[in-house]
Formats: structure tokens, C-alpha cells, sequence
């Protein structure tokens, strides 16, 4: 029971955000517990790294790409010409999503992470 629970508190806090305290009171443990698991685990570090992992990166790319082209389409019919500073950044957005081919080494850290 206490391993699962140990899972849990792992996948809530890494995963979904949840703090210590948010934690301890949905798996009905202490808060000190909850902290040691923490410490112990490295889920600190693990969270961190999650951030970094190449599918996030590459999904936040994805979402500036979004915003400025919704930027321009907003604009009046006859005025949607991106500038050359958007143009700029769209080139440079779209430069860094060939950069994360599914050979980088970071897919594969993150595909065993999330199999284990």
C-alpha cells in the first residue's frame, strides 16, 4: 500500500502540479512523509527535467508559432502582411522545430521516463 502510494504522490506531484500539502491530504498521509518521498526521490530534479524534455520544449515552440500567427490574422483583411520582425521570429521558431528531430537523444530519456 505505501509504494502505491508513493507512485501516486510521485505522478501528483511531478505530473499534475499538486503541492506537499495538496498531496498528504489526498492520500491521507503525513505532510513529513509526503516531503521525504520528495527528498529521497529526487522529484525535485525529476520535475525540472521534465520541463526540459524536448516534446515540452518543442510544444512551447508550437505555441509561439500559434500566437503570432493569430496576431496577424487578427489584424484587418487587407493588413495582414506579417512585419519582417514577425517574419524574423517565424523563421527562427520554425528553425528551432528542425532542430528537434526524433533522433535527439532527449526523445528517447523521455520516452524511457515516461515507460518506467
Amino acid at each position: 500500500m505505501k509504494l502505491d502510494q508513493q507512485l501516486q504522490a510521485r505522478d501528483l506531484y511531478i505530473y499534475q502540479g499538486k503541492t506537499q500539502e495538496e498531496i498528504a491530504i489526498l492520500l491521507n498521509v503525513s505532510r513529513k512523509t509526503v516531503y521525504n518521498w520528495i527528498k529521497n526521490g529526487q522529484w525535485v530534479e525529476i520535475k525540472l527535467s521534465n520541463r526540459q524534455a524536448p516534446a515540452v520544449v518543442l510544444q512551447d515552440v508550437y505555441n509561439h508559432i500559434t500566437e503570432v500567427n493569430k496576431k496577424i490574422a487578427a489584424r484587418q483583411y487587407g493588413e495582414r502582411c506579417p512585419s519582417m520582425q514577425e517574419v524574423d521570429m517565424l523563421r527562427k521558431l520554425v528553425g528551432i522545430t528542425k532542430n528537434y528531430d526524433k533522433g535527439h537523444i532527449g526523445f528517447y530519456v523521455q520516452a524511457y521516463e515516461e515507460l518506467t
